[in-house]
């Protein structure tokens, strides 16, 4: 079993090698995991809005449950829990 916040299957999204993520050399990690959610809605529009990997990423996030914490697929934590629950993100 998988620690909250951590990976508890691997990234499909990742499974295509010519295609590289927006944060993938990002020089520091922890920016994806910020304190506040307006620094989370900036992070995601900066990186993950051009990023050609949001869509599957985002699906990804989704399928992990309301405790993978951080941006993924440019949502927050809270906007992939109110999608789950079928609300708009």
């Amino acid at each position: 079993m998988s620690a909250i916040g951590t990976r508890s299957e691997a990234p499909d999204f990742l499974d295509d090698p010519d295609v590289r993520p927006a944060c993938k050399d990002v020089d520091d990690p922890e920016r994806f995991f910020p304190s506040s959610e307006a620094e989370a809605v900036s992070i995601a529009t900066v990186y993950c809005r051009p990023c050609p990997l949001r869509p599957g990423c985002r699906e990804w996030a989704l399928r992990q449950g309301d405790y993978l914490w951080g941006v993924w697929g440019g949502t927050t934590q809270a906007e992939r829990k109110r999608l789950r629950r079928g609300g708009v993100p």
